[in-house]
């Protein structure tokens, strides 16, 4: 594969200023999706705030095509909001015997196991531990590639981006965790609105970084 062509000096400014312009112009697109709230809206506000988080992470992960997980990790690793970068377990078990019926007889494990944990807040740390502890290793295995599901990030793409995407509206907010230790958490527009302004600052700050669009260029 040849390698890319070096700009000049003259055309790497300008496609700095391409790239800068192009933030400038999504981030006051992104503030039309706060006004349409403020107008009475919050329903047309939502999808809009969702569309965009999605485009966003199916640009920065130009090599994947689940669009679920690219929305879940422009959250937990761009959005700067505290409570999307946490995890529920009765999330992942839920959506695990509902949608994964070979690991249902495993989700159903660890939630007997976890007691008054399944419904607690916590780190990626602490559920990892938390499976290890409870599940053999080859159980604990098979649910590897399935663990980002008890994101509270992936409950905002399936009852709040989904729902306003693709059918006719969601709900204006979600609640995570009940009972045990932790405080449950509320995901809405007030959540998922300031994460989008903070993905938008932090993929521009790398594009202009980098001159290159989302770090990669590979969109081109």
């Amino acid at each position: 594969m040849p390698k890319p062509r070096r700009l000049s000096a003259a055309n790497a400014a300008a496609k700095r200023g391409i790239i800068a312009a192009y933030f400038e112009d999504l981030e006051a697109r992104a503030l039309f999706a706060s006004a349409l709230r403020e107008q009475g809206h919050p329903q047309e506000a939502m999808t809009l705030c969702c569309c965009y988080i999605d485009g966003l992470a199916n640009l920065l992960y130009h090599d994947s095509d689940k669009s679920a997980f690219n929305f879940v990790r422009l959250l937990k690793e761009h959005g700067r909001q505290s409570e999307l970068t946490r995890v529920c377990p009765l999330v992942l078990t839920r959506w695990l015997e509902a949608n994964r019926p070979k690991l249902a007889p495993t989700a159903r494990k660890l939630s007997t196991a976890l007691g008054e944990d399944l419904h607690r807040i916590m780190s990626d740390v602490e559920l990892s531990a938390a499976v290890s502890r409870v599940l053999t290793k080859q159980e604990a295995e098979t649910l590897a590639g399935e663990m980002w599901r008890a994101a509270i990030a992936f409950v905002a793409y399936t009852h709040l981006r989904v729902p306003s995407v693709h059918s006719t509206g969601s709900s204006g907010g979600v609640i995570v965790g009940s009972g045990g230790p932790s405080t449950p958490v509320r995901i809405s527009f007030d959540t998922l609105f300031p994460a989008l302004l903070a993905a938008i600052g932090a993929l521009r700050d790398l594009s202009l970084t980098t001159n290159k669009w989302f770090g990669h260029d590979e969109i081109l």
